[in-house]
């Protein structure tokens, strides 16, 4: 899903459209700063792990953190 929306907003649309539930981890991604702090080998890891024990993620990610994604 994408919008044009406030992280804030976006969350909540996630919620009341069951993309995202209460048992998910969602990572989220303002800027450059929590990209690098989210993308990194420790939370890959983190990542693999939650994979294995079928932890649902979900992902939300502003315009900045996004322009900071695709330019690298």
């Amino acid at each position: 899903m994408l919008t044009g929306d406030k992280l804030e907003t976006a969350e909540n649309i996630g919620y009341s459209t069951n993309l995202f539930n209460e048992n998910m981890h969602i990572i989220k991604c303002r800027g450059e700063e929590d990209c690098l702090k989210a993308f990194n080998k420790e939370e890959a890891i983190k990542n693999e792990k939650m994979i294995k024990d079928g932890v649902q993620r979900g992902l939300l990610i502003e315009s900045g953190a996004l322009q900071f994604i695709l330019s690298n």
